[in-house]
């Protein structure tokens, strides 16, 4: 699932018990669409989580409630190995069992094409994707590069990161056409974000999860989270040392764009607690009381991930 042409063949197909494999948006939307299309719906994840670019267990795991109060299940930690059928699909077989299915749905992200790129000569980065610098050009002077197949700076941790989503890719496109015809001008940096609605319940996520701070080899002692869950709504902080590097919420209220707005600049704590209490909004004002039991003179009162 990556074209739209792919999406039109999937309506043709009139099939009756799908396999999405992958469960990043586009896998958990498709499987949505699947199943108010009248499908049995099974959605394969390889890792113990779903939307794992965006979330962490616990708001992970509230949205996989939600799928699963609506009729689709979910397997986590599981790989597909084989698809079963000749002529047509008839099953698909994983490292644990094997599934019966006529549809099999591929949503496994996408990756950095640079074969162009290797040919011309041009440096592809240690992360697969092709670099750029802030003005999109690559290391052939002249030559613009901007969408999936690049790779670069990514707006909260500062570091070389495959953001392979749309958002990023407009706004890099709008750069490099920019600098090719002569007007100055520079790229920020990629966001990584997570936008979905599951079965109207708004998931957003945004910056780092817990989990990506910890691969990227972040001490757990630097790491903070502020969780707040209730029957409709969670929404969780993530704090590396002194400033919010990440949010992740189901049912989102206002507060949303205002933490995003101090997490992409680099904005300490205090600021953002100033900022929420400035706002006589109720909603705000509620948030507030929230988050300042974990805080101490300005410092986070840390409360680790297990």
């Amino acid at each position: 699932m990556k074209s739209l042409g792919d999406a039109d063949a999937i309506i043709k197909h009139q099939g009756r018990q799908a396999v999405v494999v992958g469960s990043g948006a586009i896998g958990i939307e498709v499987g949505i669409a699947l199943k108010k299309r009248g499908y049995e719906v099974e959605i394969l994840e390889a890792q113990s989580r779903i939307l794992p670019l965006g979330l962490d267990q616990r708001a992970a795991q509230r949205v996989q409630e939600a799928l699963r109060e609506n009729g689709i299940d979910v397997a986590l930690n599981e790989k597909a190995l084989l698809v079963v059928g000749e002529t047509k699909i008839e099953g698909l077989k994983t490292d644990r069992r094997e599934l019966k299915c006529d549809t099999i749905v591929w949503a496994l992200g996408m990756k950095p094409n640079v074969g162009l790129a290797r040919t011309a000569g041009i440096r592809v980065g240690p992360k697969g994707g092709i670099e750029v610098n802030a003005r999109m050009e690559t290391s052939l002077p002249g030559v613009y590069a901007c969408g999936d197949c690049v790779e670069t700076n990514d707006l909260i941790s500062g570091k070389t990161s495959l953001n392979l989503f749309w958002h990023n890719a407009n706004r890099q496109g709008r750069v490099a056409g920019c600098n090719s015809v002569g007007f100055p001008s520079d790229y920020l940096g990629s966001e990584n974000m997570l936008n979905v609605d599951v079965f109207g319940r708004h998931v957003l996520g945004f910056g780092l999860t817990v989990s990506a701070l910890k691969e990227g080899g972040m001490d757990s002692a630097n790491i903070s989270v502020i969780d707040d869950e209730k029957e409709n709504t969670y929404s969780r902080l993530v704090f590396a040392e002194n400033r919010c590097v990440g949010a992740q919420f189901l049912n989102p209220g206002r507060d949303a764009g205002l933490i995003w707005g101090l997490a992409r600049q680099k904005k300490p704590i205090d600021l953002l607690l100033e900022s929420l209490g400035k706002n006589e909004a109720s909603n705000r004002r509620a948030f507030l009381m929230r988050v300042k039991p974990f805080f101490r003179g300005g410092i986070l009162s840390r409360r680790r991930e297990g």
